[in-house]
C-alpha cells in the first residue's frame, strides 16, 4: 500500500509532501495542472530510470532551471514499511542527466543503495518489472485497451508475464539451446574418435617397437667405438701437454735473459742522469750564493736611507706606525670636513623646504578664498531646489486626494494592492470551473441529443422517446442557464475589481513621485547643512594659513645668517686637510723603502734554504749512484746463471716430436667428432621412435576417453530433449489452468457489470483470443465495440488479470492484502452511463479485498465517489503545480 510521496523539482512540483491512505483516492484537477506527474512520479519512484523513454528523459523529469530533483516513495507490504529514494542530476547548459542516488530502506534501515541492487530488490519484491506493473497495477493515461490492441503474441506475451509463466518459455528456450550445444559437441566428439584411430593405424604399420631394438644395439656398438678411441686421445693430449711444458720453460728462460739484459741497460742510464744531476746542483748553489750577497748589500743601502740601524722587521712595524698615525689625522681632518659640509647641505635643504612651504601656504591661501566664494553660491542654489521640491510636495498631497486617497493609508497601498490581486484570481478561478461544467453540460445536451434524434438506444436497441431523457437535458438546460447568469455577475466584478486595479496603480505611480520628492528635500537639506560646515571650515583654514606663513618668513631669514658663517668655517678646514695630505704622502714613501728591505731580506733567506736543498740532493745523488752499481753487479749474476740452464735444453727437437704428436691428435679427434656424430644420430632416431610410441599410448588413452565422452553426450542430449518438453508441457499446463481461471474471474466481472445488457458471457481461448456473446449467442470481438463498452470491457480484463496475479502472489485466501489499483484518466472515453459501471467496477474490486483505490480523473461523478479527495493547481505565472487536501 503507498503510504507517502516527497517529490523536489520534479515535472512542474518545486516541492511536494503527500500521504496516501486505504479506501478510493481521487486526484483532479483541470488539465495540465500536473495530475498525471503525480502517478508518474511514483513510477519512476519503484523503478528509476528504466521507465523512461528515448522521448522522455531524465532531463525532461527535472524541473526546468533545477539542477537536482528527488522523488521518495513509502508503501507498506507485508507488515513492512519501505522507502525508495531516486535522487537525479541535471546540468542545464549542457542538457545532459543522469540518476545519482537510488536508495531502497526497510523499516528506516538502508537495504541497499546501488541502482542495479535496488532495482533487483524491487522486482523480487513485487514480483514484477516496470512494464507488468504498467499492463496490470498502473493503467497509465491513453493506455486502457492496450492488451485488447495489441497482436495476438504480444497479448499471449504480456499475459503470460504477468502470470509468471512467460519465465517457462524462457527456460525451455535455454533447455533447447543446451540441447543444440550438446549435440553439435556429440558430433565432433564423434569425429575426432574417427581421426584417432586413423592415426592409431598408421602409427602401428611403421613398427615402432622392431626400429628402437635395431637402433638401440645400433647405439651400443658406436658407444664401444667411441670409447677406444677417446683412449687414444687423451694419451696423446697428455704427451703433447709434456713438450710444451718443456718449450714453455725454454721460452720463459729466454724473456728472463731479455729482461735482465734491458735491466742493466736501465740502471747504467739511471747512472749517468745521477751524476748530471750532481753537476747542475753544484753550479745552482754557486749562483745563489753570488745573488744573496747582493741581496744584502740592497737592504744595508736602504737602512742608511731610512736612518736606521735595527732589524729589517724593526723598521717596517715603526714605519706602518708612523703611517696609521699620519692616516688617522687625515681621516679626523676630512671627517670634520665632512661633517661641516653636510650641515651646509642640511642648512640649504631646510631653506628650500622652507621656501616651498611658503609656496604651498600662499596656494592654499588662494584656493581657501576660492573655495569659500564657490560654496556660498552652491548653497544659494540648493535653497531654491529645496523650495521648488516643496512646492510640488504639496501638488502631489492634493493630486492623491482627488483620487479618493489620503497621505495616512499609502503605508498599506501594497496590502490593498495585494487583496484585490487575491480577488481577481480567486474570480478567475470561479470563472475557469464555471466555463468548465458549462462545457461539459453542453457536451452531455449535444450528446443526448444526438441519441434522441436516433431514436434508439446504439448499445441495447431500446426506444428513447418518452425516457427519462427528456428530463435530463432540460435539467441540464436549466443548470446551463443557471452557470451563465453566474459567469455575467462574475465578469461585472472582475471589471469592477479591474477599475480599482487601475486608479490603485495610479495611486502607486504618485505615491513613488511622492517618495522621490521627499527623497530629493531630505537630500537637499542635508547638503546645505553639510556645505555650511564646509563653509566654516574653510574660514578656519584660512586664519591657520596666515599663522604659518608668518612664522614661515621670520624662519627663513634666520637661517640665512646661519649659512654665510657655515661658509667661512669651511675654507678653514679644507687648508687643514691639504697639510695632512702632504704628511701622509711622506711617510708612505718610508713605508714602501721599509717594505722593499723586508721583501729582499726575505728573498735572501728562501735562497739560502734552496742551497741547502741542493746539497742534500748532491748527497743523495751520491748514494743513489752507489746502490745502482750493486744492482747492475746482481744483473750480471742472474744472466751468467740463465745461460747455464738454457744450455740443457733441444729446442728443434721438441718442436719437430711436437709437431707429430699434434697431426696424430687431429687425425684421433676427427674419427671422435665422427663416431659422436654418428651417435646423435641414432639417439635421434630413438628419439624419435620413443616419442612415436609414447603418442600411440596417449592416443589409445585418448579413444577411451572421447568414447566415454560421446557416450555422456548421448545421455545429456537425450536429458535436455527431455527437459525441454517438460517444460512445454508445464507451461502448456499452467497457462490452461491460468485461462480456466482468468476465464471464470473476467466473466464473474463481466456478469456483474453486463446483468441488464444484451452481452451474456466471454469465451477465452488458449491463446489468449477473447470473444463477446451477445444472449441470442452471437459472437462479437471486442474491437467491435462502443468506445464506451470497450473501454469498459477492458478494465473488467485488467481487473481479472489483476485479482488472478494477486491470488498467485498472496494465495486465495479471503482478506488477504491485495496491492494498490493505479488508474490514470480511465474516463476519456466513457459517457454518463459507462462512468457509472466503472463506480460499480471500483465498488466490485474493494469487495473483492483492494483496500487502495488511486485515480487520477476530473470526473464529477468519480470525485462524488471518493473516500480521499486531492485537488491539483498550477500557477500560471510561475508554472508550478500544489495540492490540497478536500
Amino acid at each position: 500500500m503507498l503510504k507517502y510521496l516527497k517529490l523536489k523539482n520534479i515535472r512542474s512540483y518545486e516541492d511536494l509532501e503527500i500521504h496516501f491512505k486505504n479506501g478510493v483516492t481521487v486526484i483532479s484537477g483541470i488539465n495540465g495542472s500536473g495530475k498525471s506527474s503525480l502517478l508518474e512520479a511514483c513510477f519512476t519512484g519503484l523503478f528509476g530510470s528504466r521507465t523512461l523513454t528515448k522521448d522522455f528523459t531524465i532531463t525532461d523529469i527535472v524541473r526546468k532551471g533545477a539542477t537536482k530533483a528527488s522523488v521518495l516513495l513509502e508503501f507498506e507490504q507485508n507488515g513492512n514499511v519501505y522507502s525508495m529514494e531516486q535522487v537525479f542530476r541535471n546540468d542545464p547548459e549542457s542538457g545532459r542527466a543522469s540518476n545519482t542516488r537510488s536508495v531502497l530502506k526497510v523499516n528506516g534501515q538502508i537495504f541497499t543503495d546501488q541502482a542495479k541492487r535496488t532495482y533487483d530488490s524491487i522486482l523480487s519484491l513485487l514480483r514484477m518489472d516496470e512494464e507488468a506493473f504498467r499492463n496490470c497495477v498502473y493503467i497509465r493515461q491513453g493506455e486502457i485497451d492496450v492488451l485488447i490492441n495489441a497482436k495476438p503474441a504480444d497479448r499471449q506475451r504480456m499475459i503470460d508475464d504477468l502470470l509468471q509463466i512467460g519465465k517457462l518459455e524462457d527456460y525451455r528456450e535455454r533447455a533447447g539451446s543446451a540441447r543444440i550445444g550438446v549435440g553439435r559437441h556429440q558430433r565432433d566428439t564423434e569425429r575426432h574418435i574417427k581421426e584417432v584411430k586413423n592415426e592409431i593405424s598408421e602409427i602401428e604399420g611403421k613398427g615402432p617397437v622392431d626400429n628402437l631394438n635395431r637402433l638401440l644395439t645400433e647405439a651400443s656398438h658406436l658407444k664401444e667405438q667411441h670409447t677406444t678411441v677417446i683412449k687414444n686421445r687423451d694419451k696423446a693430449r697428455s704427451y703433447i701437454d709434456e713438450l710444451r711444458s718443456k718449450l714453455g720453460e725454454y721460452e720463459q728462460l729466454t724473456l728472463q735473459k731479455k729482461s735482465t739484459d734491458a735491466q742493466i741497460k736501465e740502471l747504467n742510464i739511471k747512472r749517468k742522469e745521477a751524476f748530471e744531476s750532481i753537476n747542475s746542483s753544484t753550479s745552482s748553489i754557486q749562483s745563489l750564493r753570488s745573488h744573496i750577497n747582493e741581496l744584502k748589500q740592497s737592504v744595508s743601502s736602504i737602512k742608511e736611507q731610512m736612518g736606521w740601524h735595527g732589524e729589517v722587521e724593526q723598521m717596517l712595524v715603526h714605519a706602518e706606525k708612523q703611517e696609521r698615525v699620519q692616516q688617522n689625522d687625515l681621516n679626523d681632518t676630512k671627517q670634520k670636513k665632512a661633517l661641516h659640509e653636510q650641515n651646509i647641505e642640511n642648512t640649504d635643504r631646510t631653506l628650500r623646504q622652507l621656501l616651498s612651504q611658503i609656496q604651498d601656504v600662499n596656494d592654499s591661501l588662494e584656493n581657501g578664498l576660492k573655495k569659500k566664494e564657490d560654496i556660498a553660491v552652491q548653497i544659494e542654489k540648493l535653497q531654491v531646489s529645496l523650495k521648488d521640491a516643496q512646492a510640488e510636495k504639496s501638488n502631489m498631497t492634493g493630486e492623491i486626494e482627488s483620487l479618493g486617497f489620503t497621505t495616512k493609508k499609502l503605508s498599506g497601498l501594497e496590502d490593498i494592492i495585494e487583496l484585490v490581486q487575491t480577488q481577481q484570481k480567486s474570480l478567475h478561478g470561479d470563472r475557469m470551473k464555471l466555463l468548465t461544467k458549462e462545457e461539459e453540460i453542453s457536451k452531455r445536451i449535444n450528446k443526448s441529443k444526438q441519441l434522441i434524434d436516433q431514436g434508439k438506444c446504439p448499445t441495447c436497441g431500446q426506444d428513447l422517446h418518452g425516457s427519462a431523457m427528456h428530463e435530463t437535458i432540460l435539467s441540464d438546460k436549466e443548470h446551463l442557464a443557471s452557470l451563465k447568469n453566474e459567469l455575467v455577475a462574475i465578469s461585472k466584478k472582475e471589471e469592477e475589481f479591474d477599475l480599482k486595479m487601475e486608479q490603485l496603480k495610479q495611486i502607486k505611480a504618485v505615491s513613488k513621485r511622492m517618495e522621490d520628492c521627499d527623497d530629493l528635500i531630505r537630500s537637499s537639506s542635508e547638503t546645505i547643512d553639510m556645505y555650511q560646515k564646509r563653509l566654516l571650515d574653510h574660514v578656519s583654514r584660512i586664519d591657520d594659513d596666515n599663522k604659518r606663513l608668518n612664522e614661515a618668513v621670520s624662519l627663513k631669514q634666520k637661517m640665512m645668517a646661519d649659512v654665510t658663517q657655515q661658509k667661512e668655517q669651511e675654507q678653514l678646514l679644507q687648508e687643514a686637510v691639504s697639510i695632512s695630505i702632504k704628511k701622509h704622502a711622506e711617510a708612505l714613501k718610508k713605508l714602501d723603502l721599509a717594505k722593499e728591505a723586508q721583501q729582499k731580506y726575505i728573498k735572501s733567506e728562501s735562497e739560502r734554504k734552496d742551497i741547502e736543498k741542493l746539497e742534500e740532493r748532491i748527497q743523495s745523488d751520491q748514494e743513489k749512484i752507489g746502490l745502482l752499481d750493486q744492482q747492475i753487479i746482481d744483473g750480471k749474476q742472474r744472466l751468467s746463471e740463465i745461460d747455464k740452464k738454457m744450455g740443457g735444453i733441444d729446442a728443434g727437437s721438441l718442436k719437430s716430436l711436437l709437431q707429430q704428436y699434434e697431426e696424430a691428435l687431429g687425425k684421433i679427434e676427427s674419427e671422435s667428432r665422427y663416431l659422436e656424430e654418428r651417435m646423435a644420430e641414432a639417439m635421434k632416431q630413438i628419439g624419435m621412435v620413443e616419442k612415436e610410441i609414447e603418442r600411440l599410448s596417449r592416443l589409445q588413452q585418448e579413444l577411451c576417453s572421447l568414447q566415454y565422452r560421446s557416450d555422456f553426450l548421448g545421455a545429456v542430449y537425450r536429458d535436455a530433449e527431455e527437459l525441454e518438453s517438460m517444460y512445454m508441457r508445464i507451461r502448456a499446463e499452467l497457462r490452461a489452468r491460468n485461462v480456466g481461471a482468468l476465464d471464470a474471474l473476467i466473466n464473474e466481472i463481466f456478469g456483474f457489470m453486463y446483468s441488464n445488457n444484451a452481452y451474456s458471457h466471454v469465451q477465452l481461448d488458449p491463446e489468449y483470443n477473447l470473444t463477446i456473446f451477445g444472449k441470442d449467442g452471437t459472437p462479437l470481438e471486442p474491437k467491435l465495440l462502443s468506445g464506451g463498452e470497450r473501454a469498459i470491457f477492458n478494465l473488467v480484463l485488467r481487473c481479472a488479470i489483476y485479482r488472478l496475479l494477486s491470488m498467485a502472489m498472496n494465495g486465495t485466501a479471503k482478506g488477504s492484502p491485495l496491492p494498490p489499483l493505479i488508474m490514470d484518466e480511465p474516463t476519456v472515453f466513457l459517457d454518463r452511463g459507462h462512468v457509472q459501471q466503472l463506480i460499480q467496477l471500483i465498488d466490485r474490486m474493494r469487495d473483492f479485498g483492494v483496500a487502495q483505490i488511486i485515480i487520477v480523473s476530473h470526473d464529477e461523478a468519480l470525485i462524488d465517489s471518493a473516500d480521499h479527495l486531492f485537488h491539483v493547481e498550477k500557477d500560471p505565472i510561475t508554472n508550478t503545480s500544489s495540492i490540497t487536501a478536500l
